[in-house]
């Protein structure tokens, strides 16, 4: 945590930039006009450019619009196929060492940068919730603490009902503001601090519900379908109102074989049922 802390007070920003074309992936810097382009003012730095491109590490100096001058500390990382670098930008007057006490307690920030990139890639740059990859990292870890614990595990599988018809009457930039919306009103209701929730793909999501027994897991889903249908999703044009589907499944003791695929599939299974009893239904 002192550690984080310090990366908060001491470096500027942090971006993703793709390697060959240079275009930004992401960025937490702020919004200064700023572009941080890498200035390369010696032969030792432009070195250090070439270098980056054999799969070092590089850094560079660049002075900003108001004078003030940065570093920019680059590393090599690979997202998905894609080579890209992250880059750690910094003023350049501050001095780590100084802070933390000795060069033996230098902040790690290639480490630091490594568990940020790793969390940024299980979420869902749409919504913001987690995503698929950690639905399948995740879930099995909470099934099987739920197993030596002899405590309960629901699982709820929500679809929103029709979406297709949203894209097709208002297209799909107004489909992707509807999904960021049921996004966080869904995380929102789910007030429990020990659960999460999922974007599964498309206008599907999952919720995981530790401790969570099967009629408990149908109300907090139940509360979930009020809560939607009660809502105006604001849109460019005027408002849209919405209902979604739940498929409930809770995982028993007798279900110590079960694997993830099979939990989700038959909570998929019921979310099938809400939606052929007639849709915005809890089954």
């Amino acid at each position: 945590m002192q550690k984080a802390a310090f990366l908060k007070e001491f470096c500027y920003g942090v971006r993703i930039v793709g390697h060959d074309d240079g275009s930004v992936l992401y960025s937490s810097l702020p919004q200064t006009g700023e572009d941080f382009a890498p200035r390369y003012p010696d032969a030792d730095a432009a070195a250090g450019a070439r270098a980056f491109g054999r799969g070092e590490s590089e850094r560079s100096v660049y002075v900003g619009r108001n004078r003030e001058s940065y570093e920019i500390t680059s590393v090599p990382v690979m997202i998905g196929d894609a080579r890209c670098r992250l880059e750690m930008i910094q003023p350049r007057r501050r001095v780590i060492s100084a802070v933390t006490g000795g060069p033996a307690n230098v902040f790690d920030g290639q480490e630091y940068l490594s568990n940020t990139i790793e969390g940024m890639l299980l979420k869902d740059t749409l919504t913001g919730l987690y995503n698929r990859r950690y639905i399948d990292e995740s879930l099995p870890a909470a099934m099987s603490a739920a197993y030596e614990s002899g405590q309960p595990l629901s699982v709820i599988f929500a679809d929103i009902d029709q979406f297709k018809a949203v894209n097709d009457r208002y297209g799909h930039i107004a489909g992707d503001l509807v999904l960021q919306h049921v996004a966080q009103l869904l995380q929102k209701k789910v007030r429990r601090t020990d659960s999460w929730t999922a974007r599964y793909g498309g206008d599907e999501f999952v919720i995981c519900l530790p401790g969570v027994d099967a009629a408990s897991a149908r109300r907090i889903a139940n509360r979930l379908r009020v809560a939607v249908m009660s809502e105006r999703f604001p849109l460019e044009d005027g408002a849209l109102s919405l209902t979604c589907s739940f498929g409930v499944y809770a995982m028993e003791q007798s279900d110590f074989q079960l694997s993830a695929i099979m939990l989700l599939h038959r909570a998929d299974e019921n979310l099938y049922r809400a939606k052929h009893a007639g849709r915005n239904a809890v089954v």
